[in-house]
C-alpha cells in the first residue's frame, strides 16, 4: 500500500478552504432565506393595497349608480300609466343619469312590458 504524506501547509489550506466554503454557504442561504422573507412580505403589502384600492375604485363607480337606482324605486315613474304621465318624470331621469357617471342608461320595467 502506498501511502503519500501531505505536508502540513497543505492541510492547513484544505481545511482554510472548506472553512471558507462553509461560511460562504451559510451567509448566502441566510441572505436567501432573508431576502425571500421580505419579498412574500412586501407582496403581501402589495396585493392587500391593491385589493383595497381596488374596492374604493368599485364603491366609486357603483355608488352615485345605486343611490340613483334607490332614488328612482320611490319615484312616480314606476306607477305612471301612460306616456305623458311617463315623459313627465323625465328630468328625474336625467338628474339621475348626471348624479351617476358611471351609468350609461336608466330602465324602469312596466307589467305591459
Amino acid at each position: 500500500m502506498l501511502r503519500t504524506l501531505w505536508p502540513l501547509h497543505v492541510h492547513v489550506s484544505f481545511l482554510f478552504v472548506l472553512l471558507v466554503l462553509a461560511i460562504g454557504a451559510t451567509l448566502g442561504w441566510l441572505g436567501y432565506d432573508t431576502a425571500e422573507r421580505i419579498a412574500e412580505s412586501e407582496a403581501d403589502k402589495l396585493v392587500e393595497r391593491i385589493g383595497r384600492e381596488t374596492g374604493l375604485d368599485v364603491d366609486r363607480l357603483i355608488g352615485p349608480a345605486a343611490r340613483a337606482a334607490e332614488a328612482l324605486a320611490f319615484d312616480p315613474l314606476a306607477e305612471a300609466d301612460g306616456h305623458d304621465a311617463r315623459m313627465e318624470r323625465l328630468p328625474a331621469l336625467a338628474n339621475a343619469l348626471r348624479s351617476a357617471p358611471a351609468a350609461s342608461a336608466l330602465y324602469v320595467g312596466w307589467p305591459d312590458g
